[in-house]
């Protein structure tokens, strides 16, 4: 798991094999998000993206675009 508690922001756009359980891993690593961008990642779900919410507490903007599993 990747640890950077204090990142704010990230952008992922276009990582498209990504799946609910990788964006899972990397949320609990990531409790101090403020703001993602995971455009164009088709394999990520809406479950998935809920699941991840649940340590995205602080999490004010996110960017879905083109997220085809959705």
């Amino acid at each position: 798991t990747t640890h950077a508690p204090h990142l704010k922001s990230l952008q992922l756009s276009g990582c498209v094999f990504t799946t609910d359980a990788d964006l899972l891993l990397l949320a609990a690593g990531l409790v101090q998000l403020e703001e993602i961008t995971l455009e164009s990642m088709h394999e990520v779900t809406g479950a998935g993206i809920a699941a991840a919410a649940e340590y995205w507490v602080n999490l004010k903007k996110i960017s879905l675009n083109s997220c085809t599993g959705l």
